[in-house]
């Protein structure tokens, strides 16, 4: 592994060959293993070797084959990949074995984000099924391409999911269900 920086931010970068692969330059979010550790330099590009823009193909040829998958995405067991004209636009991160240098992962708190991301837009949500409702709250560090979103899930029991999504820079993450005013 060797480091790189573009004079504002310095990551990992495990394979220098994905770069050209997938028609990308400058500094990228890089996944690497280090003594049993995932981290993540949130750069809005790719995460380790899926970039996006990368074709669905390219990425289940570094990933392997999806837990479940559907048109627009495919689920890992650490990940969500979304695609757009069967290209990734979004990666949505869901384990908490992947954190960014500076500590954010799937346990940061909004206050912890918000704090490292002062001028996130905040998006609130909600989507109801047969028999549950789901509110979602999303913190969008749009300039940094790295959101931070908790879902709340209320049906039989309540559980509350967090998550990182790495997206294009200077491009908002989408937001899933309705738009609703967001509560204290």
């Amino acid at each position: 592994m060797r480091m790189i920086s573009d004079g504002n931010l310095s990551c990992g970068e495990i394979n220098p060959a994905s770069r050209g692969r997938f028609g990308l330059d400058g500094c990228h979010v890089c996944w690497w293993r280090a003594q049993a550790r995932q981290f993540l330099d949130p750069a809005g590009i790719s995460v380790g070797e899926i970039a996006l823009g990368a074709s669905r193909s390219s990425v289940q040829a570094i990933a392997g084959e999806p837990v479940s998958s559907l048109t627009d995405g495919d689920q890992y067991p650490d990940f969500v990949v979304h695609y757009m004209d069967d290209r990734v636009s979004e990666i949505i991160v869901t384990s908490a074995r992947y954190r960014t240098r500076d500590g954010i992962s799937v346990k940061t708190t909004p206050r912890q984000f918000l704090a490292r991301h002062p001028k996130a837009r905040i998006t609130c949500s909600s989507e109801s099924g047969a028999t549950s409702m789901t509110y979602s709250k999303l913190y969008d560090a749009i300039p940094d391409g790295l959101a931070y979103g908790q879902d709340i899930f209320q049906g039989r029991n309540r559980e509350v999911i967090s998550t990182l999504t790495v997206h294009r820079r200077d491009v908002a993450v989408k937001v899933y269900g309705t738009l609703r005013p967001c509560r204290a």
